[in-house]
């Protein structure tokens, strides 16, 4: 077990940063049930081959690549080197999916993954944290002043995992996501949790 000590301070929440002129991302195809993905439930077995990602044609002058992009369909595409990267950190409770860039011509760019939390944890301290479930699928969280945890509810080992509830966002452990930034990667930036909120 690691020393990871385990309390709101010490999260982050992954947040998109596209250039101005990087690709705007349009649909994952080729897959089936992507609610799945979404909810973090394991997709590793089973994966399909050839899953693509196209881009948006309303945007034909954007072509910039990134290492990390945000999928309307509410998963995350990381790149091969961000993927090289979290996979030598032995990561618990995350798979990495295959799927190929595609450009405005349906040509590829790059191979990507899908960065894929699975067993989103029950953990959000909904009176503290201010969060009112989702209208109509109480599922969800909808309104949020900030992230607090419950912490006797995360295990320690995890260090990239979804909250139950809040199946749109990717939680890194602060270290982690400190040792991501020193590398360089493009695309992304933090949120603490007490600077999280929508309404």
């Amino acid at each position: 077990m690691t020393d990871f000590a385990v309390d709101s301070n010490n999260y982050l929440v992954l947040a998109y940063k596209p250039n101005d002129d990087s690709f705007v991302l349009d649909q994952l195809s080729r897959v089936q049930l992507k609610y799945q993905l979404v909810k973090g439930e394991p997709r590793a077995a089973g994966f399909p081959e050839g899953v693509t990602h196209t881009v948006s044609n309303d945007y034909p002058r954007d072509m910039g690549v990134l290492d990390v992009f945000r999928s309307p369909n509410l998963v995350c595409l990381i790149s091969e080197r961000v993927h090289r990267f979290l996979v030598q950190r032995g990561l618990k409770n995350v798979e990495f999916l295959p799927v190929t860039l595609l450009n405005h011509r349906q040509k590829p760019v790059a191979p990507y993954f899908l960065l894929h939390p699975t067993h989103p944890v029950d953990c959000l301290d909904m009176v503290a944290s201010g969060a009112k479930p989702g209208i109509g699928d109480k599922a969800y969280v909808g309104d949020i002043n900030s992230i607090v945890i419950q912490p006797e509810r995360l295990d320690p080992e995890l260090q990239v995992l979804k909250i139950k509830g809040m199946f749109d966002h990717i939680v890194f452990g602060r270290d982690l996501a400190a040792e991501i930034s020193a590398a360089g990667f493009t695309g992304f930036e933090w949120i603490a949790f007490r600077d999280f909120h929508r309404s």
